[in-house]
């Protein structure tokens, strides 16, 4: 069984609300809501359609997909744990 259900970074948390639902609280800002896409051994992968933003949780941070050069990065901040 999986147990991947809240992830701690440095401004922020995302936690799984229910199954394939997920939010981001951050400590500077209103929370988000995304809906998981992919979950594998290495990552889970969540889409906001809100913000038509990819995020990627990894076991020590997190990437977004960045539009303009077409590649996931770390966004400030990023760096975190499945806790």
């Amino acid at each position: 069984m999986d147990t991947r259900t809240t992830f701690a970074y440095t401004t922020g948390t995302f936690h799984l609300i229910r199954p394939g639902i997920w939010k981001e609280e951050r400590d500077n800002g209103s929370p988000f809501n995304f809906i998981e896409v992919t979950r594998t051994t290495d990552y889970i992968e969540l889409y906001d359609a809100d913000r038509d933003l990819k995020a990627r949780l990894y076991s020590n941070a997190g990437k977004w997909y960045h539009s303009p050069s077409h590649a996931w990065v770390m966004w400030p901040g990023s760096n975190g744990n499945w806790v």
